[in-house]
C-alpha cells in the first residue's frame, strides 16, 4: 500500500470507530433505560458522575488492511461502568432482603413485587442470566412452559431482565420504574440511532507519544437519583 492509501484507511477506520463504540455502549445500557425513568439533559453539574475508559491500541489496528477491527467492546466497558455505579448506589439506598433459595416461591415473589407497585410504574426484576431462568421457573404461571420475559404475578405484569453475571451475582433487583431517575447527556440520541453521532459519549482518539500506538478515551456523564427508595428492593439469595 502507498503512504496515501494507508492514511486514507486510517481516516476511514477512525470514522467507523465512533458508531461502533456507540453501538456497543447502547447494547449494554438499553435495559437500564427500559427499567427506570430517564431524562436527557443538556447541562450537568457536580452531582453527575463521569464514567470513563481509556485503551491504547497498536496503530496497525487502523492501518493494516488484514486486520478487521471491532471497537464495540470499548463502548460496552463504559456501559458496564454505568451499571456498576447504578448497583452501588442502589445497594446504599434501598432495602436488602436475604432469602434462602429454597424459600423462593411464586407467592413470595408476588409479595415483594406488590410492595414496590405504584399506579403508573413498570416493574422489573433484574438478575444474572442463570437466576433469570430460575426466577422464571418459580414465578411463571404453571400452565405456561415457554420462556417469556413478561410474567404475570397476580394482577401485575413484571419484566425479567438480566445484567452482567459477575456484577449482579446472586442478587435480584426488584424495581419500579418510578423508583429512580436516570439522567444522561443526550441519551435519547444514542438510543434512537447509534449512527446519528456520539450521543452522550465523548470519544477522543489521538496518537500516543509512542507513534506506533493510538489512545482512545471514551466517557459518559450520568446521574442516578433515587426518587423513592420504597419502590425498589434488592434480594440477596443464599444458596
Amino acid at each position: 500500500m502507498t503512504m496515501a492509501s494507508v492514511r486514507e484507511l486510517e481516516r476511514n477506520r477512525i470514522r467507523q470507530m465512533k458508531p461502533d463504540i456507540v453501538a456497543g455502549y447502547r447494547a449494554e445500557i438499553t435495559f437500564l433505560t427500559e427499567m427506570f425513568n430517564c431524562e436527557s439533559v443538556k447541562q450537568v453539574d457536580k452531582t453527575f458522575t463521569q464514567i470513563d475508559r481509556k485503551v491504547i491500541l497498536e496503530r496497525t489496528w487502523f492501518t493494516d488492511p488484514l486486520i478487521k477491527p471491532s471497537f464495540s467492546s470499548i463502548g460496552r466497558a463504559v456501559g458496564t461502568g454505568e451499571i456498576v455505579h447504578l448497583l452501588q448506589k442502589l445497594r446504599k439506598s434501598v432495602e436488602t432482603i436475604a432469602v434462602k433459595s429454597s424459600d423462593l416461591s411464586r407467592d413470595w415473589l408476588k409479595s415483594i413485587v406488590n410492595s414496590v407497585r405504584s399506579e403508573n410504574g413498570r416493574i422489573s426484576i433484574l438478575s444474572s442470566l442463570d437466576n433469570n431462568f430460575k426466577v422464571f421457573d418459580i414465578a411463571k404461571d404453571p400452565r405456561r412452559k415457554k420462556w417469556n420475559p413478561e410474567i404475570k404475578l397476580g394482577n401485575l405484569r413484571v419484566t425479567l431482565r438480566h445484567g452482567i453475571d459477575g456484577i449482579i451475582e446472586n442478587n435480584l433487583v426488584v424495581a419500579n420504574s418510578e423508583s429512580c431517575l436516570l439522567q444522561n447527556q443526550l441519551l435519547h440520541r444514542v438510543l434512537k440511532n447509534p449512527l446519528a453521532g456520539e450521543g452522550n459519549l465523548a470519544i477522543e482518539i489521538k496518537p500516543e507519544k509512542d507513534q506506533t500506538k493510538m489512545g482512545i478515551h471514551v466517557h459518559s456523564i450520568m446521574k442516578l437519583t433515587i426518587l423513592n427508595d420504597n419502590l425498589a428492593k434488592i434480594i440477596s439469595i443464599r444458596y
